[in-house]
């Protein structure tokens, strides 16, 4: 995604979009949807407004408990964490829900907003890396290896890469089989035995899909 030209240069200059923020939070308080969709394009920290963090942060908290998350109740954890104040009180949780157009685009916001993160961290990095290069200390390979790791750090994403499988679908598959093996009748194998009966036991057989990785310190007989 491209950042556009208005957002990441702002009015004054500066490597941030607040109207963009405000629309990823008052999209969240609308819509659960919107929370799951934002909370992998942007990490809490990549807010460039403190307020906006505590207030992702207090939704992160009550969709991980599965309570709702709307301009009350993140008011009242907001309060039981003493930091209302700090954003700005209620009125401006109620005024990021009038703000966002629509909550189907929140996570269009939250890729704006990210971007902007990344830019400021590369700017951050940039800095570092004149100030390493006027200082001309230690080897050149040693100051070059030290640029990079900077603009790596600055560049990393959050955004799960393409084909990354969520936490939750990866337990439920998981509780699923330790279910099935405990319903199963005691000493029966459900995969395919390979003989060796201390294994079986072990992983219950071979299954499809399975990689199975026999690991032991040298001479302790992984080949026997």
């Amino acid at each position: 995604m491209t950042v556009p030209a208005q957002a990441r240069a702002g009015v004054d200059g500066a490597l941030h979009d607040e109207y963009a923020e405000q629309c990823v939070l008052g999209g969240m308080l609308l819509s659960e949807d919107a929370i799951t969709d934002c909370m992998e394009a942007i990490k809490p920290s990549q807010f460039a407004f403190g307020k906006h963090e505590l207030i992702y942060r207090a939704v992160l908290d009550l969709y991980a408990k599965g309570d709702p998350a709307d301009p009350l109740t993140v008011g009242a954890e907001l309060t039981r964490r003493g930091e209302l104040n700090k954003v700005g009180g209620a009125a401006y949780l109620h005024a990021l829900v009038q703000t966002v157009p629509t909550a189907a685009n929140a996570s269009y916001y939250a890729e704006i907003a990210r971007e902007l993160a990344v830019l400021r961290e590369l700017e951050k990095a940039g800095r570092a890396i004149v100030t390493m290069a006027r200082a001309r200390e230690g080897e050149l390979a040693d100051i070059g290896n030290q640029a990079q790791s900077l603009v790596f750090a600055a560049t990393e994403v959050s955004a799960p890469e393409e084909g990354d499988v969520p936490v939750g679908d990866v337990l439920e598959g998981m509780l699923d089989e330790v279910e099935a093996r405990a319903k199963k009748d005691k000493g029966r194998i459900s995969g395919l035995e390979t003989g060796l009966r201390d294994f079986d036991a072990l992983t219950d057989g071979l299954h499809p899909g399975q990689m199975v990785v026999i690991a032991a310190r040298p001479a302790m007989g992984k080949s026997t």
